[in-house]
């Protein structure tokens, strides 16, 4: 049986902002209770379906390799695991959330926060390095969703590690980690 959020049957508390005259995408409910999002579930199977087309694909018509001497097939194909586990991801959260999430709004800062992110990041990797490059990126596409600036922070530290981890040592790509 479909049934818009404000039919689902939630718990008072549940803040459930109304859509600005839209109705609210359908849901269903499990025989315990749990809302289902069935745009969650569709969304998750298109990642699926096109992440192992992608990964079945390289690894059919490319030559691999190993991790340290990667062929042309590798990197595609890790792509599309990756994808398929995200699409995966995403359909488990839409059958096990009992959450809702606010319709509407933010969604075009959101788009121009990480466009202007992503941007600035490649306008400043060269001059500026890899650490400052990945911090402004951080910072500019947290801007999609103001949160606490501790939060912000540890994520840049965070993700700044990874990318130097990665790139740097990992695939040992000749990067300016600083700007000096």
């Amino acid at each position: 049986m479909i049934r818009t959020f404000e039919e689902s049957g939630l718990p008072d508390d549940v803040d459930v902002q109304p859509s600005r005259g839209r109705q609210a995408p359908p849901c269903l409910n499990d025989q315990a209770g749990n809302v289902i999002r069935v745009r969650d579930l569709w969304a998750g199977l298109l990642f699926v379906a096109l992440g192992s087309s992608a990964a079945i694909f390289a690894a059919l018509n490319y030559r691999l390799g190993t991790p340290s001497s990667m062929g042309p097939g590798f990197f595609p194909m890790l792509v599309g695991i990756a994808v398929a586990g995200t699409g995966l991801g995403v359909m488990i959260q839409g059958l096990v959330s009992r959450e809702l999430f606010e319709r509407g709004g933010g969604s075009l800062r959101a788009l121009v926060a990480v466009t202007a992110g992503v941007l600035a990041f490649a306008a400043l990797l060269r001059p500026f390095g890899l650490i400052v490059s990945v911090v402004i990126l951080v910072v500019i596409a947290r801007l999609a969703r103001p949160g606490r600036w501790r939060e912000t922070a540890v994520l840049a530290a965070v993700i700044t590690l990874l990318a130097i981890a990665v790139f740097v040592f990992g695939l040992q790509m000749p990067l300016k980690v600083l700007p000096l």
